[in-house]
C-alpha cells in the first residue's frame, strides 16, 4: 500500500527511496534491482545506508526472481537485524538479532556470500551469519519497506 515506490538519485551522489510502500508482512515492499549479475556467485557487496524513518531497509542478494533470494533487513520500529531466505514466497529466518539502527546515522554494510556461507557485517563487525545452499548465484537489490526515508550510498 501507499505506493508507488519513489527511488531517486540525489545531488551528492546517493540514492533515496521516499515512498511509504509496504505490504501486510512488511517483508515485500519495494526494491531496486541491479539488472546485471544474475550469474554472480561468490561475492562481497558493500554499501552504506541510513534511515530518517524507523521502518525496514536492507538488501536482497543472490536474487533469482521475486520469490527466490536471500536478504538482510534492518528495522528500528521492530528492533531487529535479520538474515532471511525467501523461497516460493515463504520467509525463513537464518539468523537474527534485536539490534535497531539509529536514525540519521550512516552505516557501512557488507554482505558476504561464499558458497553456502552467508554473513552480514555492519561497521566492520560481523552481526549475522548462516549456512544455506538454496541459492548459489544471483544479483542484488536495495530494499525498503514502509520506510519513507531510506538512503543508500557507495554501492
Amino acid at each position: 500500500t501507499q505506493g508507488p515506490s519513489n527511488w531517486q538519485w540525489v545531488s551528492g551522489g546517493y540514492l533515496r527511496q521516499t515512498s511509504n510502500i509496504y505490504n501486510s508482512t512488511g517483508l515485500r515492499a519495494t526494491h531496486l534491482l541491479w539488472p546485471g549479475g544474475f550469474e554472480l556467485q561468490d561475492y562481497r557487496l558493500g554499501f552504506r545506508l541510513q534511515s530518517t524513518d524507523d521502518d525496514s531497509l536492507g538488501v536482497l542478494f543472490r536474487y533469482q526472481d521475486v520469490d527466490h533470494y536471500y536478504f538482510f533487513v534492518w528495522s528500528r520500529q521492530n528492533p531487529r537485524q535479520q538474515l532471511l531466505r525467501m523461497e516460493d514466497g515463504v520467509v525463513t529466518v537464518l539468523d537474527s538479532t534485536t539490534t535497531p539502527y539509529t536514525q540519521n546515522t550512516w552505516y557501512a554494510v557488507d554482505i558476504e556470500a561464499e558458497g553456502p556461507r552467508l554473513a552480514v557485517w555492519v561497521d566492520g563487525m560481523k552481526v549475522l551469519e548462516a549456512e544455506d545452499s538454496s541459492y548459489a548465484a544471483g544479483t542484488f537489490a536495495l530494499f525498503s519497506a514502509a520506510n519513507a526515508g531510506s538512503y543508500f550510498d557507495d554501492v
